[in-house]
């Protein structure tokens, strides 16, 4: 079993080195033909959106935005003393 794992990474490492879309592509549908269910398939291979909407980007993402209060105690902690405008010019 450890020739498989060996032969697996020689072609990972010829994969990498094709700078050719079209080689790129007859691979992966040629992959696609020997493991078409295959899980981790679904997990790379995801359509791209139409549209980006920063609401659905927040769900999708379970944003919930900055913990104001927790962001002060760090200030405090840290013993922030210059203006945020002078922070953030980083000049």
């Amino acid at each position: 079993m450890l020739d498989i794992e060996v032969r697996k990474h020689k072609i990972i490492k010829k994969l990498k080195r094709l700078d050719d879309e079209n080689s790129i592509l007859r691979i992966e549908n040629f992959i696609n033909t020997l493991a078409p269910n295959s899980d981790s398939q679904n997990e790379i291979f995801k359509p791209m959106q139409k549209s980006i909407c920063i609401e659905d980007m927040k769900i999708q993402q379970n944003y919930s935005g900055i913990d104001r209060t927790f962001i002060d105690s760090l200030i405090q902690e840290i013993d922030l003393h210059e203006p945020i405008e002078q922070l953030l010019a980083m000049d």
